[in-house]
């Protein structure tokens, strides 16, 4: 027969979008109609090739393996701070029962379980491996091969067998049938783990195996003879190991039942449902038949989970066994230096103090709210008492659904302490306060209370709560409250539902949102006393689907706190003082549309962005992103025009973020403080600007509803708009905040005509700081200008001075700030904004009060207030510095305390090159050190090598850090690197920062990681605890 073949080239001619089938231009085709006169076949395959035929070849080479196994940045422990008995942290993370989420040859097997169920579809016919990792329980390989009709596969499973490493726990079993090419080279392997069975082998026989490689009389084994697919039977077997995290049971089957074959394989916690849990702390104080709870350490707060300690003769002083499995996952390890250990609260204590409660709610205990009782017991302390020492006890069904009745309240009892004459003060410590109905301890009144080492957990309303906000001196130290449901007494107890259900009698006709409720304290502090700093101390907030922490206020500190992406301070309103802070692998992914940044600012904020908000002493670790401005239509970031979005700015003070100290980092489009001397940061969408910079404080009224435009003179082109923080009546008032740049020029206009009254406040200025105000009105507007200090705590006027008009702008300019010149012609009335006396700290105002300009105008036109045609370009001016950037300051090479402490021993010898440090995994102790300089020397590369895979054993970990430059010949030492765990990028650049912590031996630990920073972004630094394996 002839073929003939019809050849076209098949083109795509217009690209496709993501993963769309088709272009973006449409479905590109081609038609072929035929008129055919014979009815042969159409296959010409015979014809074509050999003819056609191709040798295959790669089109694309296949890209270099890439390892994730390692990737563990941050886990290990720091050294306990121990506290009391009754709070303490989990060591090692607790997975949930049933999950099957590990990810073989990657990680070990940490206190989890392991299913595998050939009727899930993951079958297939011959004999299953699993390999266990005998020190970590972890199933580091499972193999199939089909010794049924394949003999390649029975070569492949003896070979197989051969290459597992002795102590390794190996399981084999059948599905269907293995025996058909079971050759009897490999059956003499298997008899070599410890099988019997294996020469009995035949035609789907059932055979399950679980041995021990290099101990055959650790093997256990069964075999079923095959009678039918319906009736032959199950084998199964069962075998405990003892691994570093506890005991493990390997279980296996392989059976022919109900007219099909199946396999199950399972690694789980020795003794079923007990389990034993690792403490940070010594709990041997805790005792079988006492109840724990595990706090949640996800965003939802009901996956904490209660526990009764059972008896556990094998536990250490750290550990406990609980009846029962975790249904949850609850973390156990320390991520980036932040420690995230799940909570662990003793609730049993020895003297129990037990409301008695109904089964049901009843009356008019807001039973439309809650199905069971909430009317508890209460205790009361009220002023006047000799002593009170409570410790050691537990509270339960106590509180009511009524203001003032709590399980602890101390209601207006004045000083408890020393102050109040009280020898030994008043203190509250070791209570266990849960499953109550109203609070955990209320603090109203009362001063110099010590509330230390309590659980607070599962109850109605704010669990430790100080009820008028003005009590002193009170101290909470090291307690824990978790799980507080939403209750009925205050607007910040309850959820949108009961604020919604009781808007009468709380809101008036105010119906709140499904967002927060909030309330304000309803006694007033004396405003005249010297200002206290709010101090908290050692916060850590993570999984918050909001903010970790919500502060507004006067002074209040954060110490020793810890954040977690997306932003790891959010700028704003201020001022915020940043000190010492260490951000960690923040990077924005744009192909994915995650914006991210160390340094962000409050999304969507319509109110304002100090300018001395202070950044200093920053570190930046693994971080890309070390700040983000936004944009318009990010995710998240909407329209990106509301006033705080266009203001954002913040100083830096040293130089640590930017490289260049005392600059400000501004947002890429807010002309009003660029100036030309700015270096662009166009992934930050920023600048970093040098010179002086402070804020105008506008209130504007009748009306209240204008839009502002203020422009400066050297970017006339580019005016800045502002619309205020809320919208305003025509008889409100509106406030402007924009920051400026001091000893420049501006001008303002108004989308109407001009308010009547402008009160202009110089916001962080100070004596001396000045900058050029142009403000638009109507022709022939008459004004009268005042000076004022206003004293803000008792909201009085303490001077009151007139502004003086004068007849030119030079006038105003040489003059002290108590001038104003109106140009007819622009239509501008011209004022010196000028600071005239000192602010302290970081006040806006002056120590003599806030400093302000009135200007009251009568105008007899309504013509718009936009006087920019007229002002530029007669007062366009070319942008300058007015201060030099300074010069870039690079802290990559400070290496102070460069090297590798190990349990307190600093091995640091001054060195070039690579220092390696081999840590003995089974007791801690230091084996081997050795410096190579890879840079200079070139015989340094090989000699690294050959020491890291010849002379550090086994089970080590292995400490890696670099000093000075390290590329220069560093080339097999690299690959030798990526054997005991490192990543690509392992090669650093000149000078970079490198630091690792890795392993040497069979399998890699979770708690590998490194670090490799640029040369412009060190030190590289890791901090972790690592457990010992024996």
């Amino acid at each position: 027969m002839i073929c003939n073949l019809l050849f076209l080239k098949v083109r795509a001619n217009y690209d496709r979008e993501g993963y769309n089938y088709c272009s973006h231009m449409g479905c590109e085709k081609i038609i072929i109609s035929a008129t055919m006169t014979s009815d042969a076949v159409s296959d010409c395959t015979a014809a074509a090739y050999p003819k056609y035929s191709l040798t295959p070849t790669e089109t694309v080479p296949m890209p270099s393996f890439l390892s994730l196994a390692n990737d563990c940045a941050g886990c290990g422990a720091p050294e306990p701070i121990i506290h009391d008995d009754n709070l303490k942290f989990l060591e090692v993370t607790i997975q949930a029962a049933g999950k099957e989420e590990m990810e073989l040859g990657n990680r070990p097997f940490i206190e989890g379980s392991y299913g595998w169920d050939s009727a899930t579809g993951s079958g297939g016919r011959g004999i299953h491996v699993h390999v266990i990792d005998e020190t970590s329980a972890a199933v580091v390989d499972w193999q199939r091969f089909d010794t049924q009709a394949d003999e390649s596969s029975s070569r492949r499973l003896a070979s197989f067998i051969d290459q597992i490493p002795s102590g390794k726990i190996v399981a084999l079993q059948v599905y269907e049938s293995a025996s058909g090419q079971l050759k009897a080279t490999t059956r003499q392997k298997i008899r070599e783990l410890g099988s019997i069975e294996v020469d009995a082998l035949s035609f789907r026989n059932p055979w399950v195996f679980v041995g021990v490689k290099g101990d055959p009389s650790a093997a256990v084994e069964q075999r079923i003879p095959y009678v039918d697919t319906q009736t032959t039977g199950r084998a199964s077997i069962a075998a405990t190991f003892d691994a570093f995290f506890g005991s493990y049971d390997v279980t296996a089957t392989s059976e022919w039942l109900g007219g099909r074959s199946r396999c199950t394989f399972s690694v789980d916690r020795a003794g079923g449902g007990d389990y034993v849990i690792n403490l940070k702390d010594d709990v041997s104080s805790w005792q079988p038949g006492d109840h724990i709870v595990l706090a949640s350490t996800d965003y939802n707060m009901e996956q904490a989970e209660e526990f009764e300690l059972l008896p556990c003769q094998e536990c250490s002083s750290h550990q406990v066994k609980i009846s029962g499995q975790a249904r949850y996952t609850h973390f156990g390890e320390i991520s980036d230096d932040v420690d995230l250990r799940g909570e662990v609260g003793l609730l049993t204590r020895n003297i129990k103090f037990q409301g008695e409660v109904e089964d049901s709610c009843y009356g008019d205990n807001f039973c439309q709210y809650f199905s069971y009782d909430t009317y508890g017991g209460h205790l009361k302390i009220l002023q006047g008492y000799k002593n009170v020492h409570l410790s050691g006890i537990e509270l339960t069904r106590m509180g009511q659904q009524v203001v003032g009745s709590y399980p602890v309240h101390f209601h207006m009892a004045g000083d408890v302490d020393e102050v109040g004459g009280y020898s030994r003060p008043t203190y509250v410590r070791e209570l266990s306060i849960h499953h109550c109905f109203s609070r955990c301890l209320t603090i109203h009144g009362t001063h110099g209370l010590l509330v230390q080492d309590t659980v607070g957990y599962d109850t109605l309303g704010h669990c430790f709560f100080l009820e008028d906000g003005v009590e002193q001196r009170n101290v909470l130290d090291h307690n824990l409250g978790l799980v507080t449901r939403a209750g009925t007494l205050l607007p910040t107890d309850r959820d949108s539902n009961m604020c919604r259900s009781m808007r009468d009698g709380v809101y008036g006709n105010h119906v709140p949102t499904d967002s927060e409720c909030r309330y304000k304290p309803h006694q007033n502090s004396d405003l005249l006393q010297p200002r206290v700093p709010a101090m908290i101390e050692g916060l850590i907030s993570f999984k918050n689907t909001d903010h970790g922490s919500w502060v507004r206020g006067g002074d209040i500190w954060f110490n020793k706190c810890a954040n977690f992406p997306i932003r790891g301070l959010e700028v704003y309103d201020g001022p915020i003082l940043a000190e010492n802070c260490t951000f960690k692998k923040y990077a924005s992914a744009p192909e994915y549309n995650r914006w991210s940044g160390a340094i962000g600012f409050k999304l969507q904020n319509s109110w304002q962005t100090a300018p001395n908000n202070n950044l200093t002493g920053i570190k930046f670790e693994d971080v890309q992103t070390r700040a983000f401005f936004g944009g318009r239509y990010l995710p998240f970031f909407d329209t990106y025009d509301k006033d705080g979005d266009k203001t954002q700015i913040f100083h830096d003070v040293d130089g640590s973020t930017t490289g260049h100290p005392d600059t400000h980092v501004v947002g890429q489009d807010n002309y009003l403080v660029r100036n030309a001397g700015c270096l662009a940061r166009p992934e930050w969408r920023a600048y970093v600007c040098s010179g002086k910079y402070a804020q105008l404080f506008i209130h504007a009224s009748i009306p209240g509803n204008l839009v502002m435009s203020m422009v400066r003179d050297e970017y006339p082109d580019q005016p800045y708009t502002l619309k205020g923080p809320t919208p305003q009546g025509a008889n409100g008032v509106q406030k402007y905040q924009p920051p400026v740049m001091l000893e420049k020029s501006y001008t303002i206009h108004w989308n109407r005509r001009a308010p009547q009254q402008i009160i202009i406040y110089p916001i962080n200025f100070n004596s001396g700081d000045w900058l050029r105000l142009g403000l638009c009105y109507p022709p022939g507007t008459i004004f009268r200008v005042t000076y004022q200090l206003e004293n803000r705590m008792e909201h009085a006027i303490v001077h009151d001075e007139e502004v003086i008009p004068v007849s030119s702008l030079n006038a105003v300019e040489g003059g002290d700030g108590k001038m104003f010149y109106f140009e007819e012609s622009t239509g501008l009335l011209f004022l010196k904004v000028r600071a005239n006396y000192d602010r302290e700290g970081y006040s806006y105002c002056s120590h003599m009060g806030c400093e302000r300009i009135i200007i009251s105008a009568t105008m007899t036109s309504d013509a718009v207030s936009d006087c920019t045609a007229a002002a530029y370009p007669k007062y366009s001016l070319t942008p300058a510095e007015t201060i030099p950037m300074s010069n870039f300051l690079s802290m990559a090479n400070d290496c102070t305390g460069c090297g590798a402490p190990v349990d307190g021993v600093r091995y640091d010898d001054r060195y070039r090159g690579f220092r390696i440090i081999a840590v003995d995994a089974r007791n801690g102790s230091v084996t081997h050190q050795m410096t190579f300089n890879t840079h200079g020397q070139p015989e340094a590369d090989a000699a690294m090598a050959t020491f890291i895979r010849r002379d550090i054993p086994n089970n080590s970990i292995v400490l890696v850090a670099t000093r000075d430059s390290s590329s220069g010949y560093a080339r097999e030492c690299l690959t030798a690197l990526k054997e005991i765990g490192a990543q690509e990028p392992v090669q650093t650049d000149n000078r970079g920062n490198f630091a690792m912590v890795g392993f040497k031996g069979t399998v890699w630990p979770t708690w590998i990681q490194q670090v490799n920073l640029p040369s412009t972004q060190g030190p590289a630094q890791i901090y972790t605890k690592i457990p010992l394996m024996a």
